[in-house]
């Protein structure tokens, strides 16, 4: 199993109890998946740097877990569709504490995986555009 960290942004305008109900929620999925939950941090309402879904503020959490790529393709779908969230992300925590963003993780059985930039069209923005040289 590999360290996880999950960061929810949820809606400000939530009671406590619906707060701890959405990271309960969370929580079921790692528990459900047969993952373990190391821990959960509350950052507390902070300002938003931008609105989100017409809103200036948000309150903080970090979940903690060991688990699989399952889970958290499961914790991602469902919070996905859950108005309460206004952002999440979920981070693979590297042995040396190092995190990396999953979205940006190829899988080995991808076809994209041990290819130069991964630029469909080959271009690796060191060369010089056909545009460019024109002008």
């Amino acid at each position: 199993m590999r360290n996880y960290e999950t960061a929810l942004i949820l809606s400000a305008s939530l009671t406590e109890a619906e707060l701890e109900q959405e990271v309960g929620k969370v929580v079921d999925i790692i528990g459900r998946g047969g993952g373990v939950h190391s821990g959960t941090q509350r950052w507390g309402r902070r300002m938003l740097t931008f609105p989100i879904k017409k809103q200036t503020e948000g309150v903080y959490f970090f979940v903690h877990w060991q688990g699989t790529r399952e889970i958290s393709d499961a914790i991602d779908w469902n919070l996905k569709i859950d108005e309460k969230v206004l952002r999440h992300l979920t981070l693979r925590l590297e042995k040396d504490g190092e995190a990396v963003d999953l979205a940006g993780v190829a899988d080995e059985e991808s076809p994209q995986s041990g290819r130069g930039s991964g630029f469909a069209d080959g271009f690796d923005g060191d060369e010089e555009s056909e545009q460019d040289s024109e002008e």
